[in-house]
């Protein structure tokens, strides 16, 4: 290798602080030293210039920077920095001839060492799937902590090359999860590396954003919102959507659109894991990811109405209306116009008058129920020339009616034809009893009729 002469880099770091009568206390300095080799010189930069240090021994603030790099002479080439004593925030690779030092705290030491350039012969590494974006790393340590020289990226046929001196090397190899490392020998020739970077196992995968996991029985999984995080041994994580699951060799248990009941779903998790977890894995295992817990509820008809063997012409028993436009109505026919069966509730122009109109039902409990859904069939008639200014909406109260907060407005241009409507009501009731109103505003002969039926609520139990 040559004889190798090393200059001490003495550093000596005065920490201190003097406390002036009336002028406050001066700043910790810190007084450092620069020295190297005779194989080189060690410059700074200076306004973006490298220049010669004028004065190896300064006193710095601990929050200055020092940006250093290592110039060789002819023949001979960087070998390393070392610090020594320093305890400092931040450094670049020390392997690098240029480094940048920033945060220093107390007493340090550093050597720029310079070495004679030997022999280098061609090293390939050539990855056997041809992966590309494969970052490779070679120390000259077994424990790999001496790195040599940059990191290497194999290109778009898995191969990269670099030159190297004879001695031993010990490498690694990274790409995501996947992973390699040998050692090899360079003995005065080139040399070709094979290798293959092969997936590391899953240490944890942690849920970032929950499925869905409220459910009636015999409901499908959904698991489309899932994310999780995913971190393989080799240190690498990643988030990963559901849709992108089996890219990554990830399985659930249950499985997604698996059929869900009480029984054997409700208060269970959704796991997570991949498709080589064995039993101990799934069960006993702190691989494998979690999500919340499933709620599997049975969807139970709270009310329904649909006003066979009512009295025409008037509404029924306990229900309430704010005029006599709305009433039970029997179109004479097989059909009712809401697209159920006959008799049906109705609001008609006559009298024709200007103001809002409600029908109300009797108060429903619904204390002990999530998940509520309306469900009715409806159909709106319009005068041909007659123009839309009205509106159609549906209400609820929680306080027997006096007071009304609207949850759905019904656009009439869309049920001139009949048509069943859903409007969720989610769990916004729970421990209340409610009314429910449907809503006409504006002039009543602006349409022949507005046809109600087959009312239900539906909901889980609580």
């Amino acid at each position: 290798m040559g004889k190798l002469k090393i200059f001490t880099l003495f550093a000596l770091l005065l920490v201190f602080s003097l406390a002036i009568p009336g002028c406050g206390v001066k700043p910790l300095m810190v007084e450092i030293s620069i020295t190297w080799n005779e194989f080189g010189e060690v410059k700074e930069k200076d306004n973006g210039n490298w220049v010669e240090i004028a004065n190896p021994k300064r006193s710095i603030q601990p929050n200055t920077s020092l940006k250093l790099k290592g110039f060789p002479d002819e023949g001979y080439e960087f070998f390393n920095w070392e610090i020594v004593g320093a305890d400092y925030g931040e450094v670049s690779n020390l392997s690098k001839d240029e480094i940048v030092l920033t945060g220093f705290k107390k007493n340090a030491t550093i050597k720029a060492t310079f070495i004679e350039m030997l022999p280098r012969y061609t090293i390939s590494f050539e990855e056997k799937n041809s992966r590309q974006g494969v970052v490779i790393m070679i120390y000259n340590d077994p424990e790999r902590k001496n790195k040599v020289g940059a990191n290497l990226t194999t290109d778009s046929s898995g191969i990269v090359s670099t030159y190297l001196p004879d001695g031993e090397y010990w490498w690694m190899a990274n790409v995501e999860q996947y992973f390699s490392q040998g050692n090899f020998m360079v003995q005065e020739n080139e040399k070709t590396v094979n290798f293959e970077v092969e997936e590391t196992q899953i240490k944890g995968i942690t849920v970032i954003r929950q499925p869905k996991l409220s459910y009636e029985e015999g409901h499908l999984l959904n698991l489309s919102d899932l994310i999780v995080k995913v971190l393989w041994q080799n240190g690498f994580s990643k988030e990963i959507n559901f849709s992108n699951f089996s890219n990554y060799g990830l399985i659930t248990q249950p499985q997604h659109e698996d059929e869900l009941n009480e029984l054997d779903h409700d208060g269970k998790t959704v796991k997570i894991g991949h498709e080589t977890f064995d039993e101990i894995d799934w069960n006993e295992g702190e691989r494998f990811g979690e999500t919340g817990e499933l709620r599997i509820r049975e969807r139970v008809e709270i009310f329904f109405k649909d006003f066979t063997n009512e009295t025409l012409n008037t509404i029924p028993d306990g229900w309430g209306r704010t005029g006599e436009e709305w009433l039970v109505y029997d179109s004479g026919e097989y059909y009712s116009f809401a697209g159920a069966k006959p008799p049906e509730l109705r609001f008609r122009l006559r009298p024709c008058q200007e103001g809002e109109f409600k029908v109300i039902t009797p108060e429903i409990d619904v204390s002990n129920y999530v998940g509520l859904e309306l469900i009715f069939y409806q159909k709106v008639t319009i005068w041909a020339d007659s123009d839309l200014d009205f509106s159609l909406k549906v209400a609820i109260s929680t306080d027997s009616g006096s007071n009304w907060t609207t949850v759905g407005i019904i656009d009439a241009s869309k049920i001139i034809t009949p048509k069943v409507t859903t409007i969720t009501l989610g769990d916004s009731f729970v421990g209340e009893k409610i009314k429910i109103a449907w809503i006409y505003e504006g002039h009543s002969g602006r349409v022949s009729g507005w046809f109600i039926d087959d009312i239900a609520i539906e909901g889980l139990k609580k």
